[in-house]
């Protein structure tokens, strides 16, 4: 997310709870909440506190600064799971965040949500500054007790395009996730790893295609309309990945109900779901479904793309499989 918009206004709490109280009557089952920094809006649990009277599963990532005990028993008794990001050990956590001190913060919190037993994953978004450190992280803090772990593939929108030279090539990315899998055997056996897989490589099809339904759950499943995405000022998307992406607004919840928002859905994305020729003709189009729109720049192309050699097959970065 970039977070330079300040001239976006909040949306109201009770605008917000309305929506999701029709939403719910539509068959909405959980909400996750991100930022920004969530806990720094004062109504947070409020919200939250309306959202579980609804019988929402609830999940929120933070970067941790926040919390304390009370906040902690209150997650913890409400069942919210809860993602903490941390982008490497010290040095490299303190200078992704520019923020010296951060991870002293953060890890001080880990420990008070260790002790009050809190279900929790530790988040961490690899590319080229940490991938080298974080085997050295997930040690650390599974020696203070941490046992759930999340790997985030790094999309390059937002304020990640001033990063684009920080992003791994499939072969990095390919490379990273095998040697960790060799490391993890090094771990306590109860530590859970979890990661956005994001691309495979076409000669491991054979494996993939087996799986009934594997292309459905890994390639994008936007028209599915299972998603959608309000910003902090009522603005909804369709995908995460597409937020503030102003040619896939669908409206605004202050203005347009479930019902005309999601109405606008096929409208905004008939024109923009346009697949080139080149993936057309690709032998594993029918498992990448030409990628993700989000990633998509020059010739339509998905950046993971290489359009010559056609080696890798494109997940959707937001699909999450167990590292074993």
């Amino acid at each position: 997310m970039n977070p330079n918009q300040g001239d976006i206004e909040d949306i109201n709490k009770d605008v917000l709870v309305n929506f999701i109280e029709n939403c719910v009557a539509t068959g909405l089952k959980s909400v996750h909440i991100f930022g920004g920094e969530p806990f720094l809006r004062h109504d947070l649990i409020d919200i939250c506190n309306a959202f579980i009277n609804l019988g929402l599963h609830i999940s929120i990532a933070t970067n941790g600064h926040f919390l304390n005990e009370d906040i902690i028993k209150w997650l913890k008794s409400n069942n919210i799971f809860l993602t903490i990001t941390l982008h490497g050990p010290k040095d490299i956590h303190d200078r992704i965040s520019k923020n010296p001190g951060s991870y002293d913060r953060t890890v001080a919190n880990i420990k008070l949500a260790l002790k009050n037993n809190l279900h929790f994953a530790l988040t961490t978004c690899i590319n080229k500054i940490n991938a080298h450190s974080y085997y050295q992280l997930v040690r650390e803090m599974a020696n203070i007790g941490v046992k759930n772990f999340i790997i985030l593939y790094f999309s390059p929108i937002g304020r990640g395009i001033e990063l684009i030279n920080e992003i791994m090539t499939n072969e990095e990315w390919e490379n990273f996730i095998f040697e960790f899998q060799k490391l993890k055997m090094n771990l306590p056996l109860d530590i859970e790893i979890s990661f956005e897989q994001s691309i495979f490589h076409k000669k491991y099809i054979s494996y993939f295609t087996l799986r009934q339904g594997w292309s459905h759950v890994c390639s994008c499943n936007i028209t599915t309309k299972e998603m959608i995405v309000i910003d902090s000022n009522g603005d909804v998307y369709p995908c995460i990945l597409l937020l503030r992406d102003r040619r896939f607004l669908l409206g605004n919840i202050k203005s347009l109900d479930l019902k005309n928002l999601m109405a606008n859905f096929d409208d905004k994305l008939n024109n923009i779901l346009i697949i080139p020729d080149t993936c057309l003709e690709c032998s594993i189009f029918d498992l990448c479904k030409s990628g993700c729109i989000a990633y998509k720049g020059k010739d339509n192309l998905d950046f993971r793309c290489n359009p010559k050699l056609k080696n890798y097959a494109l997940f959707c970065p937001l699909f999450t499989r167990e590292l074993y």
